[in-house]
């Protein structure tokens, strides 16, 4: 990360200023600190390139130029003065120290240097010209190789936590997080646009199918930028909270490989490295990617895990153009954890007898795999499961005075993603089993309780329509017909379920009353 100290600027005259300077020997840090602060100039530097330098004591009248010169080459930095302040990075094999004095930018005939030297920033804006960090009008943060690997994150959403504007949920485990954008109502990635190199992960959030899902950190990402907001919405789609870059590895001039190792208390094992190098005159190959064994961090009848691999050929073209092809594979099984049932008591929440909401999950033996009615067997216990492949071709050639750049890539993937949760009240399994079994009803009062409900009589004034097959609660008919009388002798009756019956006239008149 870029640690910016923004100091009063110096006057037009006095960009190279003369400066009686009495500075003892100590840390590079604290010693250009107080020479930007005398010199009225901005500081910008990293924090990781300053880590254990010294320099010796300075005194003397001279110029700000020299001063840098002198002490930039005892510590091993390369100090740069630009427009508005001084960049200071740690300096390369063969990287001359630059001391030279401050050139106005109309009077300059190319374009200066990035403050970061050879580094490229996402900026998310139109054009090719250079843009220093003290020039933008907008924010973007720039996670280094030094902080991913401080952090080495595991998911995205421990990729993205700490960023600035961005409140990350990761709950879930390694994929189908969630994530808010500060002052946009939107849930999942539906703010912000998600890139590898440059192209899209994925459009957008599909139901069930997050971006999260198809991405996995590793030693193969170099270096992640996000912008916020600013020119994001014009040049990404689906981006009004901004983009998201993660640049991967490029194939290196010499051979180097790298290998680390995550080990967990819980049982996760994880295994990451690259390794790259020349395979013939102008080609360069890198390949790389990881493999986990995870038996998350709750009680679960299924060992989850997989992997993932990426695959990098670059090749040199005639006139400083490059061509390259890049294949990314992903297959592997996360825990996708659903809401736990708790029980809420006077304003208090506690666990439910038997079950620890912290660490136990419905992912036992007995749901290792359950029967869907159309789907059938499939295991519940690894229930986010995704697939993809990614084959890429880039091409960079000077065109005109100028870099053209096509990129394009094709994706195929696969989700299988089950969820289990919870709702309601929280019961007893003598009860829930109590309520999903049949069972004989009970009867109401207080004299037969516990005891079957006696056999439903028909009332006396419907025995009649029985004779004619009609049941208690049968619906009334609205036509009226005469039926013979019984073998009783009464005479003629309206039957209101649309029978028959010898039952009284006055018996039928109250029937149709309470109908």
């Amino acid at each position: 990360m870029t640690l910016a100290l923004a100091l009063p600027l110096a006057s037009a005259g006095q960009v190279d200023p003369l400066l009686d300077i009495d500075l003892p020997a100590g840390t590079a840090a604290a010693g250009l600190d107080r020479l930007a602060r005398q010199a009225g100039q901005a500081l910008v530097v990293r924090p990781g390139d300053l880590a254990g330098r010294r320099i010796p004591a300075l005194r003397g009248r001279m110029r700000l130029s020299q001063a840098l010169g002198r002490w930039c080459s005892a510590a091993g930095l390369s100090c740069r003065r630009m427009p508005g302040g001084i960049v200071v990075r740690a300096s390369k094999l063969g990287e001359e120290i630059s001391d030279r004095p401050l050139v106005s930018p109309a009077r300059h005939a190319t374009p200066l240097p990035p403050v970061i030297g050879a580094d490229v920033v996402v900026t998310g804006r139109r054009g090719v010209s250079v843009q220093d960090e003290l020039d933008r009008s907008y924010s973007a943060s720039h996670l280094g190789p030094v902080e991913l690997a401080r952090r080495a994150p595991q998911s995205m959403a421990e990729l993205l936590t700490g960023l600035p504007g961005l409140w990350v949920d990761t709950s879930a485990g390694v994929a189908a997080n969630t994530i808010r954008v500060r002052g946009i109502p939107l849930d999942g990635y539906q703010a912000i646009a998600v890139q590898e190199d440059g192209l899209p992960v994925q459009h957008d959030t599909l139901p069930w199918t997050d971006i999260d899902q198809f991405v996995r950190p590793d030693l193969m990402i170099e270096s992640v930028d996000y912008v916020r907001g600013g020119p994001s919405a014009i040049f990404a789609s689906n981006a009004p909270g901004g983009v998201l870059n993660m640049r991967t590895r490029a194939p290196a001039a010499n051979p180097a490989a790298r290998l680390r190792a995550t080990l967990t208390d819980y049982g996760l094992i994880r295994w990451e490295g690259y390794a790259t190098g020349p395979i013939a005159p102008g080609w360069r190959v890198i390949g790389g990617g990881m493999v986990a064994r995870d038996p998350s961090v709750r009680r679960i009848a299924s060992t989850l895990g997989g992997g993932q691999m990426r695959l990098r050929v670059d090749h040199d073209m005639g006139g400083g153009g490059q061509v390259t092809l890049a294949l990314h594979l992903l297959d592997d099984d996360t825990l996708n954890v659903s809401p736990v049932p708790m029980r809420y008591d006077r304003g208090r929440l506690s666990p439910l007898p038997g079950f620890d909401p912290r660490r136990g999950s419905f992912f036992g033996p007995d749901l290792r795999k359950l029967r869907f009615a159309a789907l059938g067997d499939r295991p519940l216990g690894r229930n986010n499961r995704n697939r993809l492949v990614t084959p890429a071709l880039a091409m960079i050639r000077p065109l005109a005075g100028g870099t053209l750049t096509l990129r394009a890539h094709y994706r195929a993937s696969r989700t299988e993603r089950y969820a289990l949760s919870s709702s309601g009240n929280a019961v007893s399994a003598g009860q829930a089993m109590a309520d999903a079994l049949p069972r004989r009803r009970l009867s109401g009062n207080g004299r037969g309780r516990g005891r079957a409900a006696p056999r439903r009589r028909w009332p006396r004034w419907r025995r009649p329509c029985r004779a004619a097959g009609h049941r208690p609660g049968d619906p009334a008919q609205p036509r009226r017909r005469r039926y013979p009388a019984e073998r009783s002798g009464r005479r003629p009756v309206l039957c209101p379920h649309g029978g028959g019956g010898g039952a009284s006239r006055a018996d039928h008149r109250a029937l149709w009353r309470r109908l």
